[in-house]
């Protein structure tokens, strides 16, 4: 199994608005993408988890799940996509009060995190991503490709295959070297555009070895069991 842990700082108007990590499991034929997000400032005092399972080689989502905890309490929404019984299910939960509903499952569905992991595998692949319409749940979303440019991230400058998504719009940067690591996102919001920029990456192949990618240069090893850690920029 290969793991994946990459941490975003989140900024609006360069002021600090939170922190976000995103871990990335590939497993055999499912990928597992799972977000924790710490909002605060004009953002508000929440924190959002998100967990989306996908195909390996399709990326079409199996399941998604996002929970938001704030002053009101917490919400949910959980939705399965069933090929087996050809349905797409979703449930949301806020306080006591929960809504189920159902409807045929007739498209190949992605979610929020799913999305930007099918991204990721068109670069890497070198697919042609422009122009493409994504299925999510209760909307389609169109991105269009924007060429290679050179964004200035937290372990240095790297070419990035850009993609603007609509409706928004939303900008996403994929780094066009290996692993394909986000680099930065770009989400409007109501207060403004929130940017994630990269600032580390961690990635273990099982229990055999791990690589960490941070602003600071430096080099360590440690050895001992079965795990060998290196940390470079």
């Amino acid at each position: 199994m290969t793991i994946e842990t990459c941490s975003y700082t989140l900024s609006l108007g360069h002021k600090s608005v939170g922190a976000q990590v995103v871990r990335t499991a590939v497993s055999g034929r499912t990928t597992t993408v799972a977000s924790t997000t710490q909002f605060q400032g004009v953002l508000g005092q929440e924190s959002l988890t998100q967990t989306s399972e996908l195909h390996t080689r399709t990326t079409e989502s199996l399941r998604y799940f996002e929970e938001t905890e704030g002053k009101e309490g917490k919400r949910s929404l959980e939705v399965t996509f069933d090929a087996r019984s050809g349905l797409v299910s979703a449930t949301r939960r806020a306080g006591s009060q929960t809504e189920h509903a159902e409807a045929p499952l007739l498209l190949p569905y992605s979610d929020p995190l799913g999305l930007l992991h099918r991204l990721r595998s068109a670069v890497q692949n070198d697919a042609e991503a422009s122009p493409l319409r994504v299925p999510l749940l209760g909307k389609n979303v169109t991105v269009t490709a924007l060429g290679v440019s050179v964004v200035e991230t937290a372990l240095g400058p790297r070419r990035a295959a850009g993609f603007v998504l609509y409706p928004g719009p939303g900008y996403v940067y994929v780094d066009t070297e290996a692993p394909y690591a986000l680099l930065r996102l770009v989400q409007p919001t109501e207060h403004g555009p929130v940017e994630a920029f990269l600032t580390q990456r961690v990635q273990e192949d099982g229990l055999l070895s791990a690589k960490t990618e941070q602003p600071r240069t430096s080099t360590r090893r440690r050895r001992g069991g079965r795990r060998r850690r290196r940390v470079e920029s």
